[in-house]
């Protein structure tokens, strides 16, 4: 068993364990502390629950045929907080630096496959803990910006298909912290 990390609001998967012997199954247990096992046992393989943050815990023990149970092994899964940090939306900055106006689209046709470059911002992070997750569509290149550290971005389209029908993407940008965890 290996202890896991998620994220708040992350969906989560059923856990798993190795067996040690051929010929078993697995037993799993739900915990309120890293040593209080709370029975019954579970039906199967629990899903962790990610709506909020903080520490489960669980337990899995393997079962012969005969059913004999072995020791309990444990597994600690922590729940990181997402932040509560969030942009309002995007700002095209390419002709209006100092813009505040959200855009919800973005008119790109007619420089699918182009070098021609624009800018995009988001409001700057009061909290210094925090740090941008940038993301772009398939094709659209990051000229500049777009990291970490970054509240704005430069792109150009010049490697989506020219051929495409419809949207090109969306460009995001999310708050993240240092647990890796991004906000919405």
């Amino acid at each position: 068993t290996t202890n896991k990390t998620l994220c708040q609001g992350e969906i989560a998967t059923p856990l798993t364990a190795t067996m040690t012997s051929v010929g078993v199954s697995l037993k799993w247990y739900k915990g309120t502390s890293a040593s209080a096992v709370t029975l019954p046992a579970l039906a199967s393989a629990p899903t962790p629950a990610t709506t909020a943050s903080g520490t489960q815990y669980y337990f899995v023990s393997q079962l012969d045929a005969n059913g004999n149970e072995s020791a309990k092994s444990s597994l600690v899964v922590t729940v990181n907080a997402k932040p509560t940090a969030t942009f309002a939306g995007i700002y095209n900055i390419t002709t209006d630096p100092t813009s505040t106006t959200t855009i919800t689209t973005f008119a790109a046709g007619q420089y699918v496959g182009t070098t021609t470059q624009f800018s995009f911002s988001v409001p700057a992070l009061t909290d210094s803990s925090l740090s941008y997750l940038w993301s772009v569509p398939n094709g659209v290149n990051i000229v500049s910006g777009g990291t970490a550290t970054d509240n704005t971005i430069t792109v150009n389209f010049a490697n989506v298909t020219p051929d495409f029908v419809g949207t090109v993407g969306t460009i995001g940008a999310q708050a993240k912290n240092a647990s890796g965890c991004a906000g919405t």
